[in-house]
Order: structure tokens, then C-alpha cells, then sequence
């Protein structure tokens, strides 16, 4: 409790900056009236500060630092590059006095690779002037400028570990191609490495429009599945709480972690899951709820910029609902079918205030979509994932161990694409304004907390403590 305590009063000053860090200290005097836990109080207000002191303020606009005109950039690959038949599709950085990015396509011969320092030459767009659709998605990428670049030149090579990583990612990415060309490819490859920019536009989209992305950023559930069939391997060895067997556990989720290039959401994952493999270790039942907020703590402390990524806010969020909905309840008898929608509910809800806020946008298909295709994203991914492993030895092995992962992806692809085609889409807001982004918050999560047993009893607890504190006052 202590831990969450603290936890909570971190991120309260670190996103609610001086209101925040004002209601932590309101907090802690009315508590020193009623219990005079002075050391506690002064601790916590110290926690907020330190959270309120590493926050990174707000987020410059996307198109600051942009020299309007500028056809000859340089700078870093900060993006898997793509091969697609109009050309090589990635993200560039360009630093100087306000750095910015570049969503570039590059037509000549040259192939970048990730961590290279390179020098474009060509023609760059302003979002501004771009289809509002296209404008649109790679705004979700902070990109703010499109370019076509006629020639790229290498000035920078990028590190060895880092030439390393590329192979691999694109041996995974060639592999899956061979299993399954296009877009069933692609989505295998967004299922493990969490890059998804191979899926044809009109799929992305579908993916958009029925808020199923999710899939396809690797989060808690993908390291869930690593630590699920590591445990099962220890169990049946006997080695499920000796140091060996959890150093190498906690070594594998982290080398995955980096494949994936350390994503704010993988980062949060890895974190949690070596958190909860210590536990194990000790023989102690992990507090989801602590662990989540403790793990946001460590995380934005060490990468505050993290708390402005679409793909940490997604993933706390989604987290957050599902551990306060599923945690510590007690033991019940529902179906696979009735969990199911209660997760894909349980994570709409937390996500749609900020999905709101990004996009003024809600889907009425997550729900339905998210519980259809939930058995064959459990299907796709840890079989990809094998296929991939064998890949990196013997080649021909893993198009045959991939074939049912691609059946599985084919099928996610296809039920997204059904339910864009045939159901209502989202329902666009405009851009909404603090006040109903507030209204949508507290709708949203005031459903997400009466889904919660958790949730119900504090607020239970609460009550008969207030009630208590005002008949002792009304006495006295």
C-alpha cells in the first residue's frame, strides 16, 4: 500500500505539474490532522515534487524547427526502413537548434538503415499541405514534414550492436514475407516487432477505424505470453523459483525489449515483467496494481519524453484498466466468451479519453472487433514468434512452422477489414475541448471503477471512515 502510495503521488506531480503537486500537499495536511503521520506527509509531498521536477512540460508543435523550402537535410534513421514499390519509407531526425522529423521516401538505390546519419536530397511537404488523410497518419508519427528524396547519401554508420539488430529485424521481416507475402506478412511482423508500416493503406486504416493498432504495439500482453510459456517450461523442470532460471528469463524479455527498440510500451512491459518475476522468486503474489504504477515511476524518471508517446499513454492506460477490472476479484465462474468482452470493454474505456483527446475520434466497433479477434492475435503471435527464432538458424523450417501464425494473422486481417467494411466506423468529435475530454474521462473511468471489485471496496472503506470522521466531529 505504501509503494502505491507513493507511486500515485509521483505521477500526480509529474502529470498534473502544480495543480498536482497542490492536491498531493492538500492530501497530506488533512491526513497529518487526522493521523499525524508527519514523516509520511513530508515523503510524499518530496515524491510529487520529484515527479512535478521530471516532468518534461508540454510538447512543442510538430512543426517547430522546420526551415520551410530546406531540400537537402541531414540526419538520423530513427525508423526501420521499408521497402514498398513507390520506394524506401522511413523516419529521419534532424537536429539542430529544434530538432524535427522527416516521413521520407526514398526512390534511388541507396537502402538506409536505422542509426545511420544520412544526408536527402529532394523535395519536402508541410503537413499542412497534404491530403487530410495523410496528413492525418503521419501526424500520429510526429513526422512534421513529408519528403521525397531522388538521392540519399551515407555519412554516418551506425554502431555494431545496432547493425546487428538490423539484420535480424529484417531476417524477421523477410521470413514472414516468404510465409505469407503483403499484408499477412506484414502483420505478422507488427505482431513481434511491433512495426507495422509494411500493411497496405487501406488496412492500416481498417486497423485504425476499428481501434484494433493495439495489436501490433508490443506491450504487456506480448510479455505476458514470453513469461506464461517460460513458466510452464519451468514448471514441468522444477525450475520455476531458482536464480538461473529467472536471470535468464528476465535476460530473454529484456533482449526482446531491445529488438523492439526499447518502445515506451515495451519498456513499461519489461519493466513490470521482471518486477513480477522477482516476486515469483521469492515465493510472493505480485500486486499488479503496485507493480504498474511503481514501473511508471521507474520508467519516467529515467525517459520522462515517454509521457508525450502515444504508445506508453495507451498502454498505462489500457494496463490500468484491465488490473484494476481483474485483479483480486473473487474467484468466479465466467466463460471465456464473457472474460473476453470484459477485457476488450475494460480496455476501450481506458483508452478512449485519450484517443478522444489525440484524434477526436471514437470507434463503435473496438469492442466487438477486439473480442473476434483476441484468440487469433493468442494464436498468431507466439507461433510467429517460434517461426521467426527457427528463421535465424535454418530458413526452410520456419516457412513451415509459420504457416499456422499466417493462417491466424490472414484471419485478424480479415475480420477487421469485415467489420471496417460493414459495421459503423468511428465517430469523429471535431476537436473537442478540456471540458468534454474531462466529461468523457470521468464517464469512462467512473464505469471502469464500478467494473472493479477493488475499486468498489475502497470506495466502500472510504465512505465509512468519512462517515465516521463527521459523527465523531458532530460529537465533539
Amino acid at each position: 500500500m505504501l509503494a502505491l502510495l507513493i507511486g500515485l503521488s509521483f505521477m500526480a506531480g509529474f502529470a498534473g505539474g502544480l495543480l498536482g503537486l497542490a492536491f498531493v500537499a492538500l492530501v497530506a495536511v488533512v491526513s497529518i490532522s487526522l493521523r499525524r503521520a508527519w514523516v509520511l506527509a513530508a515523503f510524499v509531498i518530496c515524491v510529487a515534487g520529484l515527479g512535478f521536477w521530471r516532468s518534461p512540460g508540454p510538447l512543442p508543435s510538430v512543426e517547430t524547427g522546420w526551415a520551410e523550402g530546406a531540400s537537402s537535410p541531414t540526419g538520423e534513421v530513427i525508423s526501420h526502413p521499408l521497402q514498398t514499390s513507390s520506394g524506401t519509407r522511413f523516419r529521419l531526425r534532424v537536429q539542430g537548434d529544434q530538432s524535427y522529423d522527416i516521413c521520407a521516401i526514398a526512390t534511388g538505390s541507396v537502402l538506409p538503415q536505422k542509426g545511420e546519419m544520412i544526408l536527402l536530397q529532394g523535395e519536402q511537404t508541410a503537413l499542412r499541405d497534404l491530403p487530410e488523410n495523410v496528413a492525418s497518419a503521419l501526424d500520429t508519427q510526429r513526422c512534421a514534414v513529408s519528403m521525397t528524396a531522388d538521392r540519399v547519401s551515407v555519412v554516418g554508420r551506425p554502431s555494431r550492436g545496432r547493425l546487428i539488430l538490423n539484420n535480424l529485424r529484417r531476417n524477421i521481416s523477410s521470413t514472414n514475407q516468404q510465409i505469407a507475402p503483403g499484408d499477412t506478412g506484414a502483420l505478422m511482423t507488427g505482431l513481434v516487432t511491433g512495426d507495422d508500416s509494411g500493411l497496405s493503406f487501406e488496412t492500416a486504416q481498417a486497423f485504425r477505424q476499428t481501434g484494433t493498432t493495439h495489436i501490433t504495439a508490443v506491450s504487456g500482453s506480448n510479455f505476458a505470453v514470453l513469461v506464461a510459456i517460460a513458466v510452464s517450461i519451468a514448471g514441468t523442470t522444477g525450475a520455476r523459483r531458482r536464480a538461473d532460471w529467472i536471470g535468464a528469463t528476465a535476460a530473454f524479455i529484456w533482449f526482446y525489449a531491445v529488438l523492439v527498440d526499447l518502445s515506451p510500451s515495451a519498456v513499461r512491459a519489461a519493466i513490470m515483467a521482471t518486477l513480477a518475476l522477482g516476486a515469483l522468486y521469492f515465493g510472493r503474489r505480485a500486486d499488479f496494481l503496485t507493480l504498474l504504477v511503481l514501473c511508471g515511476v521507474i520508467q519516467l524518471t529515467v525517459r520522462p519524453e515517454d509521457w508525450h508517446t502515444l504508445s506508453f499513454r495507451l498502454s498505462f492506460a489500457a494496463t490500468l484498466g484491465l488490473v484494476l477490472v481483474f485483479s483480486a476479484r473473487p474467484e468466479s465462474h465466467e466463460s471465456v466468451v464473457v472474460a473476453s468482452v470484459k477485457v476488450a470493454f475494460a480496455a476501450f474505456l481506458a483508452t478512449t479519453p485519450i484517443l478522444v483527446a489525440t484524434f477526436g475520434l471514437v470507434s463503435l466497433v473496438t469492442v466487438p472487433t477486439n473480442v473476434l479477434i483476441a484468440p487469433f492475435v493468442l494464436i498468431a503471435f507466439p507461433l510467429t514468434l517460434l517461426a521467426n527464432a527457427v528463421g535465424v538458424v535454418f530458413q526452410p523450417a520456419a516457412t513451415v512452422l509459420g504457416l499456422p501464425g499466417s493462417w491466424a494473422a490472414a484471419a485478424i486481417i480479415q475480420i477487421v477489414r469485415a467489420m471496417h467494411f460493414w459495421m459503423p466506423g468511428s465517430v469523429s468529435l471535431g476537436s473537442p475541448n478540456t471540458a468534454q475530454i474531462a466529461v468523457v474521462a470521468v464517464v469512462c473511468w467512473s464505469i471502469v471503477l464500478a467494473m472493479s471489485y477493488d475499486a468498489r471496496l475502497v470506495i466502500t472503506r472510504t465512505v465509512s471512515i468519512v462517515k465516521q470522521v463527521l459523527l465523531l466531529n458532530l460529537r465533539g
